[in-house]
């Protein structure tokens, strides 16, 4: 595998793409209790990446060049990114959201109050136009 037009990845090369599947991505997701609650919500903190990827965590270089490029990978397969609140802190001190481990919506009394724009079961009787755009690059 290799990202030849992004300038951020193209010095690497990835030999066995099960280094991404199954050792890197396959992490993220990996169903251990200890991870599951440290990608609550679908954010993972890049200084918890290192218990994602414990076989990595012990190189020199892991929180300043594989944990960086490899977050570089996830963003570019449109697996995780980081959040822009947090895109000019150190890269250790930043959080990454996971869209696909974003919990289930649930109505909060916070967010009850959309129902005025947008009713579940609007009135037969009235005339009702409502639009939602949703742009995304993946499906969660």
């Amino acid at each position: 595998v290799w990202f030849d037009k992004d300038p951020r990845l193209s010095h690497l090369v990835v030999l066995d793409p099960t280094f991404l599947t199954k050792r890197t991505l396959a992490s993220l997701f990996h169903l251990d209790p200890a991870l599951t609650k440290l990608r609550e919500g679908g954010i993972i903190r890049h200084k918890d990446l290192k218990h994602f990827w414990p076989s990595l965590a012990s190189r020199d270089d892991f929180e300043t060049k594989v944990c960086p490029d490899l977050v570089k990978m996830m963003e570019k397969m449109d697996v995780m990114f980081v959040l822009p609140e947090d895109q000019t802190k150190p890269f250790m001190e930043q959080r990454s959201i996971v869209p696909s481990l974003l919990p289930e919506y649930k109505e909060t009394p916070e967010n009850a109050r959309f129902r005025f724009f947008w009713p579940r079961d609007p009135p037969a009787h009235q005339v009702h136009q409502m639009e939602r755009v949703i742009r995304c690059n993946i499906v969660p």
